[in-house]
């Protein structure tokens, strides 16, 4: 995982490109069974930060940042791939779902490989339980492209809650979102200014990548066997 470039104009119009040599991995046996996650999307980006702690806790919070920290951004927005194993059509389309508070309406990469005996990163969302979820009627497309190693999304998101909560009267002005293989070992997160309500954000705007690989983050829960793709 190298970055992410995320661009919302002014009418509406989102696009996210998540740079990854995943794309050319999954649904192949180096993926160790790991599929795509869907791309998490919120109003505001709340990661853990330990209060007067000056360690690296906080200047790398983001490896502290899961759903077992007494605090963590609360997704409440996702856009849901039809096709997980993405690489079957290198196409396909997204739904724009509503989460519940808590981050009730996500699966956790606990759910897909808790107790393989893999390497995998712990208390991480990575899909959306469509099951729970409420369903917007919002659709909009994804698309890999194997070349350059990147998944985008992309999505009008004029006259929905997600632009009223960024750009409405008393809104954030500001965009979040996460994106991970359902393994959770790479994630990219992060959020960016929207400026005055109506105008775009920069284009592209980079997010910094947060998570990446395995090395050195402490919390992460070592397992035995076959290591996955990170």
């Amino acid at each position: 995982m190298e970055k992410a470039d995320v661009s919302l104009s002014g009418s509406g119009d989102l696009v996210i490109e998540i740079y990854t040599p995943f794309v050319n991995r999954v649904g192949t046996s180096s993926a160790l069974g790991a599929v795509f996650g869907d791309l998490f999307l919120n109003s505001s980006w709340d990661p853990y930060l330990v209060p007067g702690d000056t360690s690296d806790k906080n200047t790398r919070h983001y490896a502290y940042d899961n759903t077992e920290a007494p605090s963590t951004t609360e997704w409440r927005y996702a856009l849901s791939m039809d096709d997980h194993d993405g690489n079957t059509s290198n196409a396909g389309a997204v739904t724009l779902y509503e989460l519940a508070a808590g981050n009730a309406d996500a699966l956790l990469s606990d759910k897909f490989f808790g107790g393989s005996g893999l390497d995998w990163r712990d208390g991480q969302v990575v899909q959306v339980d469509t099951t729970k979820a409420r369903e917007t009627g919002r659709a909009g497309a994804w698309v890999i492209d194997p070349a350059a190693e990147i998944l985008s999304f992309s999505i009008n998101l004029s006259g929905t809650n997600l632009l009223a909560d960024i750009a409405g009267i008393g809104g954030s002005n500001e965009l979040a979102m996460q994106w991970a293989m359902s393994c959770g070992n790479d994630v990219v997160a992060g959020s960016l200014l929207a400026g005055i309500p109506g105008e775009e954000l920069p284009e592209p705007g980079v997010l910094v990548l947060l998570l990446s690989g395995l090395g050195g983050l402490v919390w992460i829960r070592r397992r035995q066997g076959s290591r996955l793709p990170g």
